[in-house]
């Protein structure tokens, strides 16, 4: 997107620069998938403004400078053109017709040799994939993939553009990476919760690449390698004592109270790269609290680790919570759910002082 020249003429004539013309098309690409009248959007400018953290007139003058351009009034001039009538050719080549809702998927594809994600529709991704890997030397991995229908995937490939390469492949952004996350673990199952989801991300999101990116592979290895810890700790002591060096965050806790130390040392590298990212205390504190109340009464109180300080660290590095974005000019600053995450707390904090003073 930022390198078709139609948007940089609508950014010159917003005097806005193609970032803040990105978030504003990616937002009414949202508002269109979701209203009753599909390809016209009924957001008001003034909403994206409070979304985006712009000025209405920055948000004003791009959608005006659009209209002519993507936009006709309210209506998306390209939408029907972008809704696809049929899928990648998966289908001819396994056998499979049609592309009906629940037999139809948009799937995600990580190029391991060039360091890319291709994103497509296919109503059999798993065969697509294998013809993929017997035409090319590379190696694919299918991360994850969501049902749909075939009229709906490309205003996802829209709210992507940003870090669109060629023929469906993308770069391995933050965004990207985010959103498989979101897919696997059951957060987004839908196209429009994907484009939503997008669509709330900081722009500097869909610029920033990352070294790592989520996969199925690790979840399910993680599985497999608990059932085969489980059994091998009944027929081996010594697997039983490697068991022992895992323990939940509440028993962590514990032992840090009954030791009288910090859950994150001082010297905990974390500590410093928090300060070098401008992530502020505060922002560090509500992290934390926020990570504790999962690991210990929220879905994961379960899970078991050998280093939590370690574990919280990545929390940080990768943004779980997305509960502040980083700015390239200056310091992080909270996002939307961070605010209510703070605030929340914030509260909660407020009544338990006001019970214990009763």
């Amino acid at each position: 997107m930022p390198t078709d020249s139609k948007w940089r003429t609508i950014a010159r004539h917003a005097k806005q620069s193609i970032s803040v013309v990105q978030a504003v098309w990616v937002q009414l690409l949202v508002s269109a998938s979701q209203s009753d009248q599909r390809g016209s959007f009924s957001i008001l400018p003034e909403d994206i403004a409070s979304a985006l953290d712009e000025e209405d007139g920055a948000v004003e003058a791009v959608i005006a400078a659009m209209q002519g351009r993507v936009l006709d009034g309210n209506r998306l001039t390209g939408w029907e053109r972008r809704q696809p009538s049929k899928e990648d050719g998966a289908s001819e080549a396994s056998g499979v017709k049609g592309s009906s809702y629940g037999s139809y998927y948009i799937y995600y594809v990580y190029d391991r040799s060039n360091y890319a994600i291709k994103v497509a529709g296919s109503s059999n991704p798993w065969a697509r994939v294998a013809d993929m890997q017997k035409r090319s030397a590379d190696k694919y991995e299918l991360l994850c993939t969501m049902k749909t229908d075939a009229r709906s995937g490309e205003i996802l490939l829209e709210a992507l553009s940003a870090s669109r390469q060629k023929d469906g492949w993308f770069r391995c952004t933050q965004a990207l990476n985010q959103l498989i996350l979101n897919i696997n673990n059951g957060v987004v199952n839908t196209v429009e919760e994907a484009v939503e989801f997008v669509a709330s991300l900081p722009v500097e999101d869909h610029v920033a690449t990352v070294a790592i990116v989520a996969t199925t592979k690790d979840k399910d290895k993680d599985k497999d390698k608990e059932e085969k810890e489980t059994r091998e700790v009944s027929r081996s002591p010594s697997k039983a004592k490697k068991e022992d060096r895992t323990n939940t965050l509440k028993t962590f806790l514990d032992g840090c109270k009954a030791n009288g130390v910090k859950p994150i040392p001082d010297d905990h590298p974390i500590r410093q790269y928090m300060a070098d990212s401008g992530i502020s205390e505060e922002m560090a504190q509500i992290a934390w609290l926020r990570f504790r109340e999962e690991h210990t009464v929220g879905a994961r109180k379960s899970k078991r680790y050998t280093d939590w300080p370690a574990t919280f660290a990545n929390s940080v590095k990768d943004r779980w919570y997305r509960l502040w974005f980083v700015k390239p000019e200056g310091e992080a600053e909270w996002t939307s759910e961070g605010l209510q995450a703070k605030r929340a707390i914030e509260a909660a904090l407020a009544a338990k002082m006001q019970q214990e003073a009763a």
